[in-house]
């Protein structure tokens, strides 16, 4: 080999063993990135199935903030501090705080790692307090009540948490992380219920009063040998918290200064005897009536309430209903009576029924 050979070849050489060299290098750098940020992510672990919830997402309103999560593995906790930050980053300093207030936040409420009290707190910060101890991987829920949301509409923001092994908020935190809630201004829905009340009377009536038919009764000529006995209707319903109260309002039957004696108690239906009356149940003698029907909850009062029992006194209340209620329709049987020496006459009466609600 000649001199200007062996030059070429030592410089090929060189030049190789400094690729070689560079190639080396350039492999130990990457290697030092790819430790460096597994060593990172390792420093501060992050928790798991984290959330918050806010008692209302109202704008300054005072309420109540629930915050949970599990740690990833079994790790030593002695205190947990809380911060309200605008943005979720944790490892960058709080430089943004919305206008919320955590200084009277109150602990009402621990399960999974208990034992926890509030050491210290500000407006925007809260730290938690306990022996250190080992934290199992349960889930962990801490209440806090009395925590003023930002006042800011539409206003997002963090709780920030970082735990730590010392009781007392110092030192390297072992877990990292942060939950998200916003406030938002409130959907007003705004609309009213009038007080409302159904009622009618007549012959016949049917399920809300849709169909009302007829308002006279006549007897005929009336003997003391024969009864004589009809029937009419009315139903309610009413939305009034106080429900209602139904009264008979009118004189028993009379012509002129003559009259036919009304019932003062409940009564036996007699014929050859003075009597007016009314109840509102079913009857067997006289076979007529019908107990009260519908999906309401009125009931007939005592006095009207005993099959074939009759009476009747102007003003009496004869049905009610303790609260609001759906409609009920009420039959009312009515009975006269003659005895033989009913001076002779043409006996008439008018009875109104009244409905008052009390809202």
């Amino acid at each position: 080999m000649n001199k200007h050979n062996r030059l070429l070849l030592n410089i090929v050489s060189q030049k190789s063993r400094f690729l070689y060299v560079f190639l080396v290098f350039v492999g130990a750098l990457g290697l030092s990135m790819v430790t460096g940020g597994v060593v990172s992510a390792n420093l501060y672990a992050r928790l798991n199935n984290r959330s918050l919830t806010i008692g209302t997402t109202e704008p300054g309103e005072i309420t109540s903030y629930t915050v949970t999560w599990q740690y990833p593995a079994s790790s030593t906790i002695g205190s947990v501090r809380f911060v309200l930050c605008a943005d979720p980053y944790v490892l960058d300093a709080c430089s943004m705080t919305p206008a919320g207030n955590m200084s009277s936040a109150l602990l009402s409420s621990q399960s999974g790692e208990t034992g926890f009290s509030i050491a210290s707190q500000t407006a925007n910060e809260i730290l938690m307090t306990r022996p250190a101890s080992l934290a199992g991987t349960m889930q962990n829920t801490y209440v806090f009540d009395n925590v003023m949301n930002p006042t800011g509409i539409h206003s997002k923001f963090y709780w920030q948490i970082f735990t730590y092994p010392t009781a007392d908020g110092t030192g390297t935190p072992n877990y990292i992380s942060s939950v998200a809630s916003a406030t938002a201004s409130p959907i007003m829905i705004n609309t009213k219920v009038p007080p409302i009340l159904y009622f009618c009377a007549a012959l016949t009536i049917d399920d809300w009063c849709e169909t009302v038919d007829g308002n006279f009764i006549d007897y005929g000529t009336l003997d003391a040998e024969n009864g004589h006995s009809s029937s009419s209707q009315f139903g309610a319903a009413t939305n009034a918290l106080g429900g209602y109260v139904v009264t008979v309002n009118g004189n028993t039957m009379t012509s002129g200064n003559k009259k036919i004696q009304a019932l003062a108690t409940p009564t036996a239906y007699q014929t050859g005897q003075a009597q007016f009356g009314l109840n509102l149940r079913a009857n067997i003698n006289p076979a007529l009536g019908q107990d009260v029907y519908g999906d309401g909850t009125a009931l007939v009062t005592a006095d009207y309430d005993t099959p074939d029992m009759f009476k009747y006194q102007d003003g009496d209340i004869v049905a009610t209903s303790a609260t609001g209620t759906v409609f009920n329709t009420f039959t009312v049987t009515y009975v006269v009576n003659v005895p033989p020496d009913l001076p002779s006459g043409v006996y008439n009466t008018t009875l109104v029924y009244i409905c008052t609600a009390s809202f």
